[in-house]
């Protein structure tokens, strides 16, 4: 489609065909090829600029919408920014950044960087920094995915300014100070460096969070490993105390049945030394009578055991002792309710 010229040079300044007489009169040249043009006005037609005695240049149009486009940015020295969403992997649809009003320094129009030429670079110092913003306008020519690409490379932010429907009327500078400083609608991210920054940063904090993680369940994995590790001396110091309890409880005990078995035996010791004592005692005051005895086993308190004469057995009879009166009385259990009397040379079981 071939649009009308609406910009020529006159005198090395851009000017719109409104502002310049009709026809040849115009003095004016083409901003592509340098040819003469003609202005071509009345009420019936859109008015523009055609090249005078040779064919329509085909670069025409965008250089002078480009250096247009130059001079309105040089002018206004900001730029209405449309906002930015885009899709971040693991995240959806995240802003990248707010519609802004960006300011700028400088403005160059089809300057080389690396390998690619943008219509235009906007040039801004941020904290002593120079960053540029490239511009590309769309009348005819889209970005392809091989310039994509190279911007995607060297990661400069670039806008795109669609002007394909726009110019289907007169267009002067006032109209298109509008479409390109203050409309967003017409204007589309096609890289931006922030998404870039998001999407390193998401990684980072992604990172960071699995690394805290990984670091938190090993923290908590050595904890658990402590308490148990604190638990099991725990029991082994409880269980090492009950241990030391019970052998110091068997030691007691053990030692609680010596000395009870020495007590016993200390006892034992004394109710022999006693009989035997008793025993001379009965011998020497009452010999006839221990003679007859058959067997006499100690009890206390000199007092004896003595198997009964009379019927041969072995029954217990607890024999009193009263001395010096030698008067003696017991009870035989073959021999219920009966009393014996006995002197010193009988013994008598009653009948």
């Amino acid at each position: 489609m071939v649009y009308k010229l609406p910009f020529g040079l006159k005198n090395g300044q851009l000017v719109e065909v409104k502002d310049v007489e009709r026809g040849l009169e115009c003095d004016c040249y083409c901003p592509a090829c340098n040819s003469r043009l003609i202005a071509r006005k009345g009420s019936e037609r859109i008015e523009h600029f055609a090249h005078y005695k040779n064919p329509e240049c085909e670069y025409a149009f965008e250089t002078a919408l480009h250096l247009a486009a130059k001079e309105i940015f040089l002018k206004n020295k900001k730029i209405k920014l449309p906002e930015f969403r885009s899709e971040i992997p693991g995240f959806g649809e995240q802003k990248i950044r707010d519609s802004i009003d960006f300011e700028y320094l400088n403005v160059f129009s089809e300057k080389k960087t690396n390998d690619i030429i943008p219509d235009l670079i906007l040039e801004i110092e941020k904290k002593g920094k120079r960053r540029r913003i490239f511009i590309e306008i769309a009348v005819t020519h889209f970005i392809d995915e091989i310039k994509l690409e190279k911007i995607r490379k060297i990661g400069i932010s670039t806008i795109e300014i669609d002007l394909s429907k726009e110019f289907k009327r007169y267009v002067d500078f006032k109209f298109l100070e509008e479409l390109l400083i203050n409309q967003t609608e017409n204007k589309k991210w096609i890289f931006n460096a922030k998404k870039t920054q998001l999407i390193n940063k998401k990684k980072t904090e992604l990172q960071r969070e699995k690394e805290e993680k990984i670091a938190s369940e090993k923290e908590q994995q050595k904890s658990l490993e402590k308490a148990m590790q604190k638990l099991l001396e725990e029991r082994k110091r409880t269980e090492i105390t009950q241990k030391n309890d019970e052998k110091e409880n068997q030691f007691q005990y053990d030692k609680f049945e010596i000395l009870a078995e020495e007590k016993r035996k200390n006892e034992e010791r004394k109710q022999q030394e006693e009989y035997e004592k008793g025993l001379k005692e009965f011998e020497k005051e009452f010999g006839p009578l221990a003679n007859s005895l058959k067997t006499i086993k100690q009890v206390k308190n000199l007092q004896f055991v003595l198997d009964c004469p009379l019927h041969k057995k072995e029954p217990n009879l607890e024999l009193g002792i009263n001395v010096p009166f030698a008067n003696f009385m017991f009870d035989c259990p073959n021999c219920p309710n009966l009393y014996a009397r006995f002197d010193t040379n009988h013994i008598i079981c009653t009948k």
